[in-house]
Order: C-alpha cells, then sequence, then structure tokens
C-alpha cells in the first residue's frame, strides 16, 4: 500500500491515499486511489471535491471511499463515484455488506464479530 502522509509519497506499488496531485498515478502502477472521507482526519476530503478529484483516473485503478460510520444516504451518494467503499466505524453488516465493500474488523472484539459479516 501507499499513500500521502501530508508532504510525501509513502509507497509500495499496489495502492495510494488521496494524492494531493496525482497526475502521473497511471506510471506508479497503482490499482486503488483510496479517499479518506473522515471529518476528524487531516486527509479528509470534503463531499464537494469528491467528483471532480475521481474524474480522469485511469479505468484500471478503482477509487475507494474511506469512511467511518457515515449515513446511509452519504453511503448512497458515495457509490455513484466510487468504486468501493471501506468501512471503519461500527457500521452494520446490511450497511458494509457486498462484494465492493471492505469491512475493517478488529480482533479486540472478537470472531462472533467478525462472522456477523460472513468473514471465513
Amino acid at each position: 500500500m501507499g499513500y500521502w502522509n501530508g508532504d510525501e509519497l509513502c509507497m509500495n506499488s499496489i495502492a495510494f491515499f488521496m494524492l494531493r496531485c496525482y497526475l502521473n498515478i497511471s506510471l506508479c502502477n497503482a490499482d486503488y486511489l483510496g479517499f479518506v472521507l473522515v471529518p476528524e482526519s487531516k486527509r479528509y476530503v470534503p463531499p464537494e471535491r469528491w467528483r471532480s478529484l475521481t474524474e480522469g483516473v485511469p479505468e484500471r485503478v478503482k477509487c475507494v471511499a474511506v469512511v467511518a460510520d457515515p449515513a446511509r444516504e452519504e453511503v448512497a451518494e458515495m457509490w455513484n463515484i466510487f468504486d468501493i467503499i471501506q468501512f471503519h466505524g461500527s457500521e452494520t453488516p446490511e450497511l458494509a455488506r457486498g462484494n465492493d465493500c471492505w469491512k475493517a474488523l478488529y480482533l479486540e472484539h472478537g470472531f462472533e464479530r467478525m462472522k456477523q459479516f460472513d468473514v471465513e
């Protein structure tokens, strides 16, 4: 994975998280481009910028919305723009389920929580 830390690009070869300028993203061989949509994050991308930042991203690169406890209405809007939604909050299995949903699960919550999300 790779990410923009606010000052420099920290990368491996798989993903980047919201570069301020990603004009050369196609040269980086990234598979995913993540956009942090959590208002408390210093990397937060406000809704009015989502569409303009995802336009022009090469089709082979999947745009990922990284969220924590979004409202159902926000999720519906995100599906119009992003390819994948990665959930990091306390979302219900109903909200964070599907082939294009990634749910962060924490071991301290135990295996019962994982089973709610059909994790094998």
